[in-house]
């Protein structure tokens, strides 16, 4: 087990990306040490990364691939969504996109925290999505109140943390001791604790409602559910899971295999039974278990613009019309087939991607337009890539898969009783909880790419008038 060693910054404020890659740090050894399942499957994924590499003769460097993951948690109250935004910000992660759960039949709805700017994402992009229970789905008023009675006495941040969050803010930053006080008082909030608060009478009642309002409900903190590495050949992780006899995920989530990969694939192992002990009437403990912690391996594709996206979206409900894959892997060829059949409409090509518009992408000058002696009064983007002077290189999705083509959910939580209001998404109820706004990605890559176009126009001596962004 190997992991990524930086030398931190050693001035009097450190940078927040080296606070996350610190805390990250302490949130592995953590998850490794306890799940162990997660140690050999990264391992796997490690293994299968690398024999990819010499078989390709591809460059890669495997320190930031290692890097390249996410994890997961899931909070009971808008206290601690707030406290979880205050406490992101000091490692320069900011809550992306609005994710709402209830189309999936999950009593919640998310965020991603994660860095914003292309330095932080290369440094470290390290992201974590971040779910809220909606206690306005559940119809027993009975439960409601129990559950907000339980989530009334839990504190997740420490005094010594929200000093430091506002040592924080007071002098833009940490000092290096500051720092790794803050990144050991934060992991107390995610690090595992097996000793419910709930009795197992309990905690089956609130099984029953949702799996997701027991893992929330019953425990101390908001542990961390998955953490998830990044892979160069999904499948290929897929394939060793079953030759492993791991029990993991039917089928890969996301589009079919391309040779353009676009968005995100991401398959995992189930969450293991784990030891845990319940409150009895004369406050002794009781064995039991519950199901929480699992392993994910995801692969990064291009950003897809909004219209990119809708097509996306449109081929996933067509899939989902249908086949829907069995959690038994019992129709998951059939389901592979339909998917790689609608998925055929989706352009497979880097240009004509590009020139449709689905896609966004950054530009550079080439060689041959860095040696132009001419200057152009007007030219558009299209024209000079078409004609050689510039090039252009992808920009990677940063965040999530869209509710409909992700399974994940569904696949580690067993299938919930009817038991819960049909209401659908609630994006301002959840910013307010959040106590902000939730950043648009799209706005994001499109800043991206615009930049670059302007850098292009700025070195080659162009006039931006005339500019056309193919994904605009």
């Amino acid at each position: 087990m190997r992991f990524f060693k930086k030398n931190f910054v050693t001035s009097s404020i450190v940078s927040a990306d080296a606070i996350r890659t610190m805390f990250l740090h302490e949130l592995r050894i953590s998850f490794h040490k306890d799940v162990e399942h997660y140690s050999n499957f990264f391992d796997l994924v490690d293994q299968t990364n690398r024999m990819l590499s010499q078989t390709k003769d591809q460059a890669v460097d495997f320190d930031r691939l290692i890097l390249e993951r996410h994890g997961a948690i899931r909070l009971g109250k808008p206290e601690e969504l707030n406290g979880m935004r205050k406490l992101f910000k000091v490692m320069g992660m900011y809550p992306v996109k609005y994710y709402n759960l209830t189309s999936a039949k999950i009593p919640a709805h998310a965020t991603a925290f994660r860095p914003i700017t292309e330095n932080s994402l290369q440094e470290n992009p390290f992201r974590i999505f971040t779910s809220l229970l909606r206690l306005d789905l559940i119809q027993d008023q009975e439960m409601v109140k129990f559950i907000k009675d339980i989530l009334a006495k839990r504190t997740l941040f420490s005094d010594e943390l929200m000093t430091l969050i506002e040592i924080n803010e007071a002098q833009s930053g940490l000092t290096q001791s500051q720092a790794e006080d803050f990144a050991g008082e934060a992991m107390k909030c995610f690090r595992w604790k097996s000793d419910a608060v709930v009795s197992y009478e309990e905690y089956k009642k609130l099984y029953q409602i949702h799996p997701l309002i027991a893992d929330v409900v019953s425990f101390k903190n908001a542990h961390i559910n998955h953490l998830t590495p990044n892979t160069l050949a999904i499948d290929d992780v897929q394939a060793l899971m079953q030759e492993k006899k791991m029990d993991r995920k039917a089928v890969v989530e996301g589009a079919p295999k391309r040779k353009v990969p676009i968005l995100l694939r991401q398959t995992s192992f189930k969450a293991i039974e784990e030891t845990v002990t319940f409150l009895s009437s004369n406050n002794e403990r009781i064995p039991g278990t519950h199901r929480a912690r699992f392993g994910e391996v995801e692969q990064r594709g291009i950003a897809l613009t909004p219209k990119g996206m809708e097509l996306y979206n449109a081929i996933n409900e067509s899939v989902r019309k249908k086949i829907i894959p069995n959690q038994d892997g019992s129709n998951a060829n059939a389901y592979n087939e339909v998917l790689k059949n609608e998925f055929a409409k989706f352009p497979d090509d880097l240009n004509t991607l590009r020139e449709d518009g689905l896609i966004y992408v950054k530009y550079f000058p080439t060689q041959k337009g860095k040696a132009l002696t001419i200057i152009f009064e007007s030219a558009n983007i299209n024209w000079l890539v078409e004609n050689g002077y510039v090039g252009f290189t992808p920009i990677i999705y940063e965040d999530f898969l869209p509710i409909s083509a992700a399974g994940i959910f569904g696949s580690n939580l067993n299938e919930a009783k009817n038991q819960l209001l049909n209401v659908g998404s609630d994006k301002d109820g959840f910013e307010r909880s959040l106590g902000s706004n939730v950043i648009d990605p799209f706005e994001l890559y499109e800043k991206a790419e615009s930049e670059s176009i302007e850098a292009v126009f700025k070195e080659l001596k162009i006039p931006l008038y005339d500019t056309i962004s193919p994904s605009m």
